[in-house]
This record gives structure tokens, sequence and C-alpha cells, in this order.
């Protein structure tokens, strides 16, 4: 009954945290200059055309009006047009969040198994070479710039193998648009795994070094029960919520990652809607990657929750 209790008390902080997101959001794009009525109108529009525009829009409404008619529409599923009146944000978004999802996923996958074997690696013999390696990468891969990444990437494995596209998003395959985010997925992996395997590291040596695991050797324990059981199972716990944040920065941290390698993503789309002051498409970008964090969160606390019954009590 705790952990229900729990679960439905995360679930009810994380409604306020997404109406607070649209609504920030909403409010700064309201201070930005410009007129997003004469924009969609036309610059040779008439007074009474736009006048026309901005009722269809809703704007001849008080903000708070507007505000709360937006937070209606988008709990249906409708997030408007874009600027050009030529598709529905959901549309745009839709198909951006597929690229994201596929470059976050697999980036995720990567960071997992490199942070885990070189942790292992490193714990078990501290002070030789693997724990050598790891202490170099945990360090110097954070003073690695993201677009650095993929600029090395690009030139010294895209451009002289011809085994991965230099960028671009394939319309259809699935071994294609693998293929298309390997690099940029290698990219936020390296940009996010120094992080990681400096807190397992931590985590492994401490549950290594702890009474139960040694009372599991002297007991005889098998060496593959005792890694897996005891060593990988509780080493994992406090990285739970670094790994949140992890997923958290893959999601909307990618604008430099897609750019680089121009592939149609949130980022990618983000970045165009702010140029063109699209506010429609931009309070959607904006909505969905907060909503997406959020989740990501209250995921890692009822993961957490899950297998440390401490976590409820806090």
């Amino acid at each position: 009954m705790r952990q229900f209790r729990f679960i439905g008390w995360r679930v009810l902080q994380a409604i306020p945290s997404v109406l607070m997101v649209s609504l920030l959001t909403f409010l700064m794009l309201r201070m930005v200059p410009g007129d997003p009525a004469r924009v969609l109108a036309g610059p040779r529009a008439s007074a009474e055309t736009i006048e026309r525009v901005r009722s269809s829009m809703g704007l001849d409404e008080p903000v708070w009006m507007q505000y709360f008619l937006y937070v209606g529409r988008a709990v249906r599923g409708d997030f408007g047009y874009n600027l050009t009146g030529s598709s529905p944000v959901l549309d745009i978004v839709s198909k951006a969040a597929a690229v994201t999802g596929a470059l976050a996923v697999v980036a995720l996958l990567l960071t997992l198994a490199v942070s885990l074997s070189l942790a292992l690696l490193a714990a078990r013999r501290p002070g030789g070479i693997a724990d050598g390696i790891a202490r170099v990468f945990s360090v110097g891969g954070l003073a690695l710039p993201t677009f650095w990444i993929a600029l090395m990437l690009i030139v010294l494995v895209a451009l002289p193998t011809g085994l991965f596209p230099v960028g671009g998003w394939p319309a259809a395959g699935f071994d294609r648009q693998l293929n298309a985010v390997i690099l940029p997925a290698v990219t936020l992996s390296l940009s996010v795994s120094p992080i990681l395997v400096r807190s397992l590291r931590s985590s492994l040596l401490e549950v290594l070094g702890s009474d139960y695991v040694l009372s599991a050797r002297a007991i005889g324990v098998g060496r593959g029960r005792l890694l897996w059981a005891y060593v990988i199972r509780n080493g994992l716990l406090p990285s739970i919520p670094l790994m949140a944040v992890i997923v958290g920065f893959l999601l909307g941290g990618t604008v430099v990652v897609e750019t680089a390698f121009n592939l149609p993503g949130l980022g990618q789309v983000l970045v165009n809607a702010v140029s063109n002051r699209d506010a429609n498409l931009v309070q959607g970008i904006v909505l969905v990657l907060g909503t997406l964090i959020i989740l990501v969160y209250l995921l890692a606390d009822v993961l957490l929750s899950l297998v440390d019954p401490r976590a409820r009590q806090r």
C-alpha cells in the first residue's frame, strides 16, 4: 500500500511540473517581439486581414484566456498549426520525435554498455591499467565539446570509410535509419559516459568492499552470481537518478548533434521554429520535450522505489 501511495504522490507532483513548463513557455513566447498574425498574413496584408488572422488564432483574447484555451487544446492533442498553416504541429512533432527517440535509445544503450563495462574493469583492480583508463576517460571525456566529437567522427570515420552517412535521415528502412543514428549516438554517448563511469566506479568499489560481499565470497558464492546478484545490482542503485538525468540530457540536448548530422529531430526542428518565430511549433516541441523528461524522472523514482524500499521514505 505504501508503494502505491508513493507512486501516486509522484504522479501528482508531475502534473504541476508539466503545467509549469507549458506556462513558462507560453509567457516567454508572448514576450518575444513580433506579431505572429502579421507574419502569417504576409507583409502586404491589410489591417482588416491581420485582425481576422489574429482573431482566428485567438490572439485577440486576454493572455490568461489564451493560455487556458491552449492548455485545453493541448490536452486533446491539438497543438494548432505551424506558422504557415500547412501542417498540424502534432504531425511535425511526431515525425521529429521518432528521430530523436531513435537517437536517444541507441545513445543510451551505448552509454550503459561502455560505462558499465569500463566501471567494472576499473573496480575489480583499483589502481590497475583499466582503472587508469577509466579515470582518464571520466576526466578527459568531459573536456571534449560535443560539436568537436561530431566533427571528428565525420572527418575521421564517416568520410574515409563511407560506412556511415555524413548526415540526413532515410525515409524508410530500419537498417538504413539505424545506420544513420550510429555516429550521432556515439557522439552523445561519449559526451555523457564519463559522468556515468565515474559514478558507477565509486558505487561498485563501495559494494565490493562491503561486508555482505566479503561474506558471500567467504561462503563460496560463485564469481558470476556474486557479480550479477550482489555487485552490479546494488552498485547500480545510486546511479539510477543519474541515469534519469542522462536520459533527460539525451532527449533535450540533441540540438548540436542533430544540427551537425542534419537529423530532422526535435532539436533541429526547434532551432528552425525559433528562427522563424513559429510560436505554436516552439510551444509544442518544448511541451513534449518537457513532458518526456518529467516522465523519465518519474519512472526513475518508481524504479528506485521498487528495487530499494528506502527510497519511499525520502
